[in-house]
């Protein structure tokens, strides 16, 4: 993702002779000649931009991507501050806290990083079950109906157009195949747990920290894979076979394009906005940790650390992917095209684009900074 933020501006030389740009650089915004209608991470499906479905879908796709970065960037450093904190126990760590948000969390997460190492005296080795992320399909499929350029597309069903993948429901009955929980969420188990076993496990002995390697029988905080023909009351989501009423289908695999005539660079844009608000489950990560950290700091880690994985592995991927396609529509865009509001919205959209790209870059890289802390098994 390692882009610089698109120049958009170039077109706009009339405006910025009359002065009119310079005083929406955010400094002095004028509302009665600025873009008073952008926001980062708000649903703009509402604003009239005097601008073609392009360009709607486009800009949408800049607030969401924006505001995940955001939230993606704060969610780490947040995680790494507790994790500084309650390690090492200095409260002082909090006076050189930086205000830029990219030099926050690298600042909390080098902190995180030398406390757990200080602490730990010894490997600390770490189970994680893998996070899982699926694009909204609901929000990609009604921005979709507007990029249809011969009218009366039907954008049909995530359960056509979901592949490479698992189709997971939310199942209100028997669920056979598996059930997916997470850290935050024990599910019936009867069979393989890719997480925490909290019961009991047959066939293997149970490892440090509730790691199963042969069948767990309770609860997993994890994905529950069942063994051939069983079938339980699934909390989660259920992958393979609901007998009862499903709802709320989920895709974690690739959604291929409608059957439809749409505008690519709309479309485009859609399964960007998809990308980046995707639904994410945290991983499950139990630690065996083999030195003297305190009930405190291996809590804290506990319960700290799955936010650093998810940004690590699951929500970089979606904005590594929803920048990339953003960027491509940014630099196909005709400044001299656009009407007067649009073009002034394309200062405020270009600038979130710039901030989305840093704050992306420096969540990965902090979160992956920490992980290598630890020792994967």
């Amino acid at each position: 993702m390692n882009r610089p933020a698109p120049v958009l501006l170039v077109g706009f030389m009339g405006l910025a002779a009359s002065g009119v740009l310079a005083a929406c650089d955010g400094a002095n915004p004028l509302d009665t000649l600025c873009c008073s209608d952008f926001d980062v991470g708000a649903d703009l499906s509402g604003v009239d931009f005097e601008a073609d479905v392009t360009f709607n879908a486009w800009i949408q796709a800049v607030a969401d991507f924006s505001g995940v970065a955001s939230a993606m960037v704060s969610d780490v450093s947040a995680s790494c501050k507790a994790m500084a904190i309650d390690i090492s126990g200095d409260d002082t760590l909090v006076a050189n806290e930086p205000s830029d948000p990219t030099e926050q969390v690298a600042y909390w997460c080098t902190q995180a990083k030398g406390a757990i190492s200080a602490a730990a005296n010894g490997a600390i080795s770490i189970t994680v079950q893998p996070p899982r992320c699926s694009a909204s399909f609901s929000a990609q499929a009604k921005c979709e109906g507007s990029c249809d350029v011969s009218g009366g597309c039907d954008p049909g069903s995530v359960e056509a157009r979901c592949t490479g993948g698992e189709l997971s429901v939310k199942c209100e009955g028997q669920c056979s195949g598996s059930c997916q929980g997470s850290a935050n969420l024990a599910v019936e188990c009867s069979g393989a747990c890719e997480g925490t076993c909290e019961g009991t496990c047959d066939g293997s002995t149970m490892m440090g920290g509730g790691a199963c390697m042969g069948t767990c029988e309770g609860t997993c905080r994890g994905t529950c894979t069942m063994e051939a023909n069983a079938m339980v009351e699934c909390s989660g989501q259920c992958s393979g076979g609901c007998m009862g009423t499903a709802t709320a289908p989920k895709c974690e695999g690739t959604v291929d394009p409608p059957s439809c005539d749409l505008d690519a660079d709309c479309q485009a844009s859609c399964e960007a906005s998809a990308e980046a608000k995707a639904e994410c489950v945290p991983p499950a990560i139990e630690i065996v940790a083999s030195g003297n950290l305190s009930v405190q700091a291996l809590g804290s880690i506990k319960t700290h650390l799955p936010a650093i994985f998810l940004a690590a592995e699951a929500r970089a991927k979606g904005l590594a992917a929803a920048g990339g396609a953003i960027f491509d529509i940014s630099a196909k865009l005709d400044p001299g095209s656009l009407s007067g509001k649009a073009a002034l919205c394309v200062v405020p959209a270009a600038s979130a684009i710039g901030a989305a790209i840093a704050n992306a870059e420096a969540g990965l890289s902090a979160s992956l900074d920490v992980a290598g802390a630890f020792s994967v098994m």
